[in-house]
């Protein structure tokens, strides 16, 4: 686990860190859950496709 976060926490896919560090995928989450990561320090959430096709189509009906 010392490893495992940092390796994140530096830009580290979780597939590439599962597969590394040869540990299960489920296993990883459950780690992960366990010490309360949600993601990169610092990182912001991106919106995805969808989000931002309703955005643009909100921007627009108020233009």
């Amino acid at each position: 686990m010392e490893q495992i976060v940092p390796a994140l926490d530096g830009g580290a896919s979780k597939a590439s860190v599962w597969r590394s560090f040869k540990v299960p995928r489920s296993t990883l989450l459950d780690i992960l859950a366990g010490v309360g990561w949600t993601g990169p320090a610092g990182a912001k959430a991106e919106p995805g496709r969808r989000t931002t096709e309703r955005v643009r189509k909100a921007a627009a009906k108020a233009a």
